[in-house]
Formats: C-alpha cells, sequence, structure tokens
C-alpha cells in the first residue's frame, strides 16, 4: 500500500511564515496607522489598538498572533488536501473526510490532467477528478506503477475537451439545462451539487472538466 498526499514542507511553511509575516506587521502598523488617520481620518480599531503600544510589543503580538494563523493554516491545508492510497486491490480518494474507493477492476488507468488527478474506465468515462495541485506528480505516478496500474502520459483526452457553449447543436436540451444548473452551482460555490450534476452528466456520456470561469466538455468514447 503506497498513500500519496501533501509534502510536510507546506504545512511548515504555514507555520514558520505566519510569525515572520506578524513581526513584519507589527513593526510598521504605527507608520500606517498614522498614514490612515491623516488620508481618512478613519482606521480599523484592532489596528490601533495594536499602534498604541510600544513598537517592540507590537512586533511580539503580531508575531505570536501571526503564529497562530500559520498553525491554523496548516491544519487546515492537511485537512483538506487530497491523500491518495494505492494498493493491489484499490485507489482510495480522501479530501477533506470525504472518500472514495475505486476497486482495482474498475480502474483501466490513471492520468494528469493539469490540476487534476483523473481516473478512468475501459469505457472512457471518469470514474473520478480530484485537484492533485498540491501532491507530487512524480509520486502519483511511481505509486500508481508500482502497484501495476496502467499511467496514461498522452494528451489525447485533452485535445477533445472544448468550451461549453450554451446552445450547442451536440447536446441535448436536458444536457444544456444540467450544464446551466451547474454553472450557477459553480458560481454559488456549491461544491456537492456541482459533484452531483457532474456525475449526471457522465451517465449521459458528457464528461466535464473546469476550467477558469468555464465548463469544458467532451464525448465518452466507449471501447
Amino acid at each position: 500500500m503506497t498513500t500519496v498526499r501533501m509534502s510536510e514542507a507546506w504545512p511548515w511553511m504555514f507555520r514558520l511564515a505566519g510569525p515572520v509575516v506578524g513581526a513584519g506587521v507589527g513593526a510598521v502598523v504605527a507608520p500606517v496607522v498614522r498614514w490612515l488617520l491623516e488620508r481618512f481620518d478613519a482606521a480599523p480599531g484592532p489596528l490601533r489598538i495594536l499602534a498604541s503600544l510600544p513598537t517592540v510589543w507590537a512586533v511580539v503580538v503580531c508575531a505570536v498572533l501571526g503564529l497562530a494563523g500559520g498553525i491554523w493554516l496548516a491544519a487546515v491545508a492537511r485537512k483538506e488536501g487530497l491523500a491518495v492510497t494505492v494498493d493491489a486491490a484499490a485507489v482510495t480518494l480522501d479530501k477533506d473526510g470525504d472518500a472514495v474507493r475505486l476497486p482495482r477492476d474498475q480502474v483501466a488507468c490513471a492520468r494528469r490532467d493539469g490540476r487534476d488527478l483523473v481516473l478512468l474506465d475501459r469505457d472512457d468515462t471518469e470514474l473520478a477528478r480530484r485537484d492533485a495541485s498540491d501532491l507530487s506528480w512524480p509520486r502519483l505516478r511511481a505509486a500508481f506503477g508500482q502497484h501495476g496500474y496502467r499511467w496514461d502520459a498522452s494528451s489525447a483526452r485533452d485535445d477533445r475537451f472544448r468550451r461549453w457553449v450554451d446552445g450547442d447543436p451536440d447536446l441535448g436540451t436536458d444536457e444544456h439545462e444540467l450544464l446551466r444548473t451547474r454553472a450557477r452551482a459553480l458560481s454559488d460555490d456549491r461544491r456537492g451539487t456541482a459533484a452531483e450534476l457532474r456525475d449526471r452528466l457522465q451517465k449521459r456520456g458528457v464528461v466535464v472538466r473546469d476550467r477558469a470561469s468555464s465548463q469544458e466538455i467532451r464525448r465518452a468514447v466507449a471501447g
């Protein structure tokens, strides 16, 4: 069994950067508050409190607050980061407590698609798509290869995606409606709804991926 997750370097970077950034803020808070008061005759209350302290104490207080913030960010990053566990029996994708286990006989290949890790079945249908931008791609590729899974390094499937345009004659009315609803869900940051709609589209043979502010689509090709 091999598990690939976020490198420990990232959480430690948050922890170390927090107090440094905090100390920097403490060192400049007094002149910043003076400038705000001269320019706008107003400044946020917490900044005014910090500016009232001697500079050395402002630096210490802000460094402690920065450390606390860095520790919190590190914990969030670890919790929300993707963990990929690969063994001879299955692949498990766990992100923020939402785990999906895919048996070995369902997974035809794994591949990278931009920031995403994609698992496909033998009918070219996506079994799963997860943002894996904080993982090591060489380690992922090695993990799948070590346990006998095929890693597809080609870009053929990437080229078949195109930007969804409402009214595209290659799609049916129901498919367009699902894509419209999904666009609204993405706009409202309703990730669960967007994922459910992606699954419903895939059952109709329409594969969807998200790029910037648009949805891109392709038809699944059997066999």
